[in-house]
Formats: structure tokens, sequence, C-alpha cells
């Protein structure tokens, strides 16, 4: 029994299978070099063009599979995950698109008809309504950043602790920076975006730090 060590060398020749070089026998039968196809010596034209289209075929089929497989896998990673909104992680995935939302100054994650209303004043109501609300931050501090710090469950709504950043270079702006904490208070609906926001923050510490000399 010739070993698995003598059969490996024989897959290594670097030359042509039709190199008698290349041929070793092994058990009786010839190992032919990997990666390689050979055509039978005794075939005709016509029985060497059907072998290759028949591996021509072949590959062909092995792209169109491999075509749909990743199509398919494409389509899975943007399809929504399934499963309540309540679950930890994917509330955290949530906030920290959301806090990106606000830094690319755009106001995105809620409900069609979603509101936010921010200490107690009148609500923004509807995507359009919230995106206004918003726009009045973004303008009157162009550089803002906002920093996710944490979230906090609390019964069927989550607390959303964040920390904004900006200074108030916008029109009629003082030139001044702000830095302060505070939260939102969410209920997420049921088709996974924010139905109600109330806003809290020190609307007097904010006042203190935008007009200081």
């Amino acid at each position: 029994m010739t070993g698995l060590g003598e059969s490996t060398r024989g897959l290594d020749c670097p030359h042509m299978a039709s190199d008698r070089r290349c041929n070793r026998a092994v058990d009786g039968r010839v190992v032919i070099p990997s990666g390689l196809w050979p055509l039978p010596q005794a075939a005709g034209r016509s029985q060497r063009r059907a072998i290759f289209t028949t591996r021509e075929n072949a590959v062909k089929l092995g792209v169109r599979l491999l075509i749909t497989a990743l199509t398919v896998c494409a389509a899975s990673a943007c399809t929504p995950e399934s499963g309540p909104m309540n679950d930890s992680s994917r509330l955290a995935d949530f906030a920290m698109r959301y806090t990106a939302a606000w830094c690319s100054h755009s106001a995105s994650g809620y409900s069609e008809s979603g509101s936010l209303t921010i200490n107690d004043g009148p609500p923004a109501v509807g995507r359009k309504g919230v995106e206004s609300a918003a726009q009045s931050f973004m303008t009157g501090y162009p550089d803002l950043v906002v920093k996710f710090d944490r979230l906090e469950p609390k019964g069927d709504r989550v607390l959303y602790h964040w920390t904004f950043t900006g200074t108030n270079t916008g029109p009629g702006g003082t030139g001044n920076q702000v830095r302060i904490s505070g939260y939102e208070d969410w209920k997420i609906g049921s088709d996974g975006l924010i139905a109600d926001s109330k806003g809290h923050y020190e609307t007097q510490d904010w006042d203190r730090q935008v007009n200081r000399r």
C-alpha cells in the first residue's frame, strides 16, 4: 500500500497533466496534479467541446448560487429584528442610533404620530413637528454633540439619559459653550419607535451658561 505522503507529493507536481513526469502510479491509479481537469487523450473534437461546455455550465451555476446566497444574506441584514423593544440590548442599540441621528442633525426614531415635549412646554406632534423642535437646537448650536449616558427602565417607559455639548454660534448667538445633562422619558410604540417623549433639563443652568459674560 502506498503511503499518504507519496500520494500528496504526486498532487504537488508543477507540470501539466500531459507531462508523463507528473503522473505517479498509486495503487494502480494515476494521480493527477490538483487544480487540473485533463481531457481524455483519445477524445475527439466534438467530445472535447462537450466536456468544455459541461465545465463552463457548472462554473456558471456555481456563480449564480453564490450571488443568490449573498443576496439572501444582504436582505436578512437589512430586515428589522422581531421581538419586543423592551429587550435591553435592542433598546441600547436603538438609543445609540437615536444619539447618532442627533449628532448628524437628524431627528429620527419617532413614530408617524409621535410627540416630543420639552420641559412641560407645548408638545411637538408628528415627525415634522418633532424635527422642527429639534432643528431649533441644531441651528443655534451647529457643533452640538449628544452623548448617550445610560438607559433607565421605568415601568412601561424608559428614561434615556444624555449629555449635550454645543456652542451657541447660530443666528444671534452669544458664542458661549453649553454643557448640560438631562433625560427623555420615552414611551416606545408597537412599531419599535418613540410614540411619546418628554424631555427634561435644567433651564436655569442652560440660560446661565448661554448668557454668561
